[in-house]
C-alpha cells in the first residue's frame, strides 16, 4: 500500500515532468483523485465536475462529458508518462476503466496486471473464481442488484481525433473558454428624396451603428438611416457546423458572438476562433496580421506580403 506522502510526490513527479501538457485541469484532477484515494473514497463525475471543473450542482452528467474526456485524456497521459519515465518509479499510478479513483501498483512486481492492482487504500482489485460454493451467495447478490441497481458506470469515451491536429490541439488541450466570432455585416438603408428607404448599401468603413452615428455626427453620411441589419455569408452556418464537431466533447466552452458584437475584453481568458472573409475582420485585422508579414490588399480577397509586394489572390 502507497503512503499518503509517496503518492503525492508521485503526482508531483508527473505533474512537473510536462506530460499533462499545458493545462492545468489535468493535474488538478491528479490532485483531487490522489487525495480522494487518501481518504479512501471514490469520488463520482458529479463531484469531480463540481469540485475541480467549477461546475454547478446543476451539472448534468448525462449530457455534457466533460469529465469523461478529461479522465480519459488523463489516462492516456499516465500511460505516456510511465512509458517514458516508469522505470524511476516505485509505484504505478492508474485510473481504471470505468472508475474514477487511482490505482497503485509496484513498479518492482514482474507481470504485474491492472487487473491485480491494489487502490491507494490497499483493496485489492482482482477476480477471483467463483467456486460452487460462493454460488448461493452470488444469486443472492444478483436479487440484491435488481433491486438495489447502483449508479451506471460512465463507458469510455473515444479520442477527439482533432486533438492530434496542429490547428486545434492546443485549444483541446486545456479547459478555457472558446469564442467563435462570426464575420457579419452591417447594412445600411439609403434614404430618397421621399425620406423612404429606396435600398440597403453596405460601407466598408462602416461597420456598426456606432460607427454611422459617429460619421453623421462629423457631418457625413446624412442620406443613411440605421436599419439594425445585419448579414453573414451564406457559407457560415455549414462552417460553424463543421467547427462545432472539433469540440462536440465539450460543447458547452463555445460560445459564438458576432463580429459586430465584439469588443476587445472578449480576448481576455478566451480562446478566438473567427470564422468569415477577411473583411469580416474588421478590429481584429491589425491584431491577426501584426506578427504574419501579410496585409490585406486593395480588395479583400487578396493577401500582400509586406517585404516582397507578392500577391496572393482567393481563387473563387
Amino acid at each position: 500500500m502507497i503512503e499518503a506522502e509517496e503518492l503525492r510526490a508521485a503526482c508531483q513527479r508527473i505533474i512537473q515532468s510536462g506530460e499533462l501538457g499545458r493545462s492545468r485541469t489535468y493535474a488538478a484532477i491528479l490532485e483531487y483523485l490522489a487525495e480522494q484515494a487518501i481518504v479512501g473514497s471514490s469520488p463520482k463525475e458529479i463531484s469531480i465536475a463540481m469540485d475541480v471543473l467549477g461546475r454547478d450542482a446543476d451539472f448534468d452528467v448525462g449530457k455534457d462529458s466533460i469529465v469523461r474526456v478529461h479522465i480519459y485524456h488523463l489516462r492516456n497521459k499516465l500511460n505516456t508518462y510511465y512509458a517514458k519515465h516508469g522505470k524511476k518509479e516505485r509505484y504505478r499510478l492508474d485510473i481504471p476503466k470505468g472508475q474514477y479513483m487511482l490505482a497503485a501498483t509496484r513498479n518492482d512486481a514482474p507481470g504485474a496486471s491492472p487487473e491485480e492492482a491494489r487502490s491507494i487504500s490497499g483493496e485489492l482489485q482482482q477476480r477471483r473464481p467463483l467456486t460452487p460454493w460462493l454460488a448461493a451467495g452470488a444469486i443472492v447478490l444478483l436479487l440484491f442488484n435488481l433491486f438495489n441497481r447502483p449508479e451506471p458506470v460512465a463507458p469510455d469515451v473515444a479520442p477527439n481525433p482533432f486533438a492530434v491536429s496542429p490547428l486545434w490541439a492546443a485549444l483541446l488541450d486545456d479547459d478555457l473558454p472558446v469564442l467563435v466570432l462570426v464575420g457579419d455585416y452591417y447594412i445600411m438603408g439609403e434614404v430618397d428624396e421621399t425620406g423612404r428607404v429606396s435600398r440597403m448599401v453596405r460601407e466598408f468603413d462602416i461597420n456598426s451603428s456606432l460607427d454611422l452615428r459617429l460619421q453623421q455626427q462629423g457631418g457625413h453620411l446624412s442620406r443613411y438611416l440605421n436599419l439594425d441589419l445585419n448579414y453573414t455569408p451564406t457559407s457560415i452556418p455549414i462552417v460553424l457546423a463543421s467547427v462545432m464537431q472539433v469540440f462536440a466533447a465539450d460543447a458547452g466552452r463555445v460560445k459564438v458572438k458576432l463580429m459586430s458584437d465584439f469588443n476587445t475584453n472578449d480576448l481576455v481568458g478566451n480562446h478566438v476562433v473567427y470564422l468569415g472573409y477577411l473583411s469580416g475582420l474588421e478590429g481584429l485585422r491589425d491584431l491577426v496580421f501584426a506578427a504574419s508579414g501579410l496585409a490585406t490588399g486593395l480588395t479583400f480577397d487578396e493577401l500582400v506580403n509586406i517585404d516582397s509586394n507578392e500577391r496572393y489572390q482567393s481563387s473563387s
